[in-house]
């Protein structure tokens, strides 16, 4: 993941990078000095929180959120398994961003689905083990029948 942020914070304009899992875990961060884990870490939660929200609110994904502020811009792009987070100068041409975080996004994206393990099934469901104990997990009772 560090070199993908190393990519992107070679395009003028760019001051720094960080990748959020969907928790708002911090997961990998390429910035420069004078912003600290802890900064990163809250706003890295709040992204993913914002996106959650606004989700839930518009019922679609929301691919991206440019937010502009005085000292400079933070682009927040949606990765569906986390977001990609990008700080830039304010006067930052979104759209020349853009055409490197397209490739990278999808690069991430990737990276981290093969991080998420596939939730485990309920018994009995598409194919799981069956709910039903088997023969060789019964014991029988002293009564003569079986206990489960």
């Amino acid at each position: 993941m560090r070199s993908i942020l190393e990519v992107i914070n070679g395009v003028t304009g760019v001051s720094g990078s960080f990748v959020c899992g969907k928790q708002g875990e911090l997961l990998a961060a390429d910035v420069g000095a004078g912003i600290d884990e802890a900064t990163l870490s809250m706003v890295a939660r709040s992204a993913t929180l914002t996106m959650s929200g606004i989700r839930s609110v518009r019922r679609r994904w929301v691919q991206s959120l440019d937010l502009d502020y005085a000292g400079g811009r933070l682009v927040i792009r949606n990765l569906r398994v986390g977001c990609l987070c990008i700080l830039c100068a304010r006067r930052m041409s979104v759209p020349l961003l853009n055409l490197t975080v397209d490739v990278a996004a999808r690069k991430l994206s990737d990276i981290l689905r093969s991080r998420v393990k596939p939730a485990a099934r309920p018994a009995g469901v598409d194919g799981g083990p069956s709910a039903e104990p088997e023969e060789s997990d019964r014991e029988e009772s002293s009564a003569g029948g079986a206990a489960y």
